[in-house]
């Protein structure tokens, strides 16, 4: 799997200047809880980065936008030793198909995250996820919600019922 900042095998270039700007709008977006305006052009999306905080009732809205290769999710709240977490991902939909993925610690960027998880864009369809950090098999340490709308999909695929 991929780390943050490091494109994957077969996935256009992305400077890091059109990362952060992207980073920063999809950021933006979440924390006032919509979506943005406008998705960025598909060659500045080949990562796409949001913050999530813990779950509140209303799940963190992010965009997909085509040709997206990678999801980095940064997880905000008090998660423990980042060295000993997972996060299992399950679509709202679907919850027998949940997946886990390795939680990376995250750089300090004052946007509160401590932790993050990287997810090839394809492991998120549109709709809507529980995100659970567990502490090895044992703990669960926090939850997220998180809708996913894919650029391009309907209203309906937005919200996961024309599955």
């Amino acid at each position: 799997m991929a780390r943050p900042g490091r494109a994957l095998r077969g996935a256009p270039a992305v400077t890091i200047a059109r990362v952060a700007v992207l980073s920063l709008t999809l950021v933006t977006a979440a924390a006032c809880g919509s979506p943005p305006a406008s998705p960025a052009p598909a060659d500045a999306a080949a990562i796409v980065t949001a913050l999530l905080m813990p779950a509140s009732g209303t799940p963190t809205s992010i965009v997909v936008p085509a040709g997206a290769a990678q999801v980095i999710l940064r997880l905000g709240g008090a998660l423990g030793d980042v060295d000993q977490l997972i996060v299992e991902v399950t679509p709202g939909a679907n919850p027998d198909e949940a997946r886990r993925w390795p939680v990376d610690g995250a750089p300090d960027t004052g946007d509160g995250a401590r932790a993050s998880v990287t997810l090839p864009a394809y492991a998120l369809p549109s709709g809507d996820y529980a995100l659970t950090v567990w502490e090895g098999d044992a703990a669960v340490v926090l939850t997220y919600a998180l809708r996913v709308a894919r650029q391009g999909d309907s209203p309906a695929a937005a919200q996961g019922t024309d599955r």
